[in-house]
């Protein structure tokens, strides 16, 4: 079989280190599920945390190094998703605990961001974290964190 896409290789990674969040204790604040895809219309019954990961884009970036690859970068999106309605703020404290998991995880677990090395060598990295409050009524509150990763697109290992 040929080799995967270089997207697919960066998400695999990505949902290795966020798996390894958990459980709650000096280093975590949260043990959440990790989950393909994106949030369904369902909300949780009972105190929870969920990520849901999935790729959304692939754009090429203008420096262009050579001619035989091309420098890309792939968009990730993490939902972080609580849900706790024993007080008002604390679907939205959850997930911000959440989104600090996730960034923790992205810098320090399976080898950090150098365990990106092999597939996107010119960097992966967070960007804006967005959160919502239209479930807020139910007790939940989800927000997406976005990650970056920079590769090149070579013409032998696209």
């Amino acid at each position: 079989m040929a080799t995967e896409a270089k997207e697919n290789r960066i998400l695999d990674v990505l949902f290795t280190q966020l798996d390894g969040i958990g459980p709650v204790g000096a280093t975590w604040n949260t043990d959440p599920s990790v989950i393909h895809g994106i949030p369904g219309d369902s909300v949780p019954a009972t105190p929870t945390h969920q990520i849901y990961l999935h790729y959304n884009d692939t754009a090429e970036q203008p420096a262009n190094e050579e001619i035989t690859r091309h420098a890309a970068r792939a968009t990730y999106y993490v939902w972080c998703v609580c849900h706790d309605d024993s007080t008002p703020t604390a679907a939205l404290r959850g997930c911000l605990n959440l989104k600090r998991d996730v960034l923790y995880a992205l810098f320090n677990v399976g080898g950090g961001e150098g365990a990106y090395a092999a597939v996107a060598p010119a960097g992966v990295w967070p960007g804006p974290f967005t959160p919502t409050d239209r479930l807020k009524k139910s007790g939940s509150v989800m927000g997406v964190q976005m990650i970056y990763a920079d590769f090149y697109l070579d013409h032998q290992d696209p």
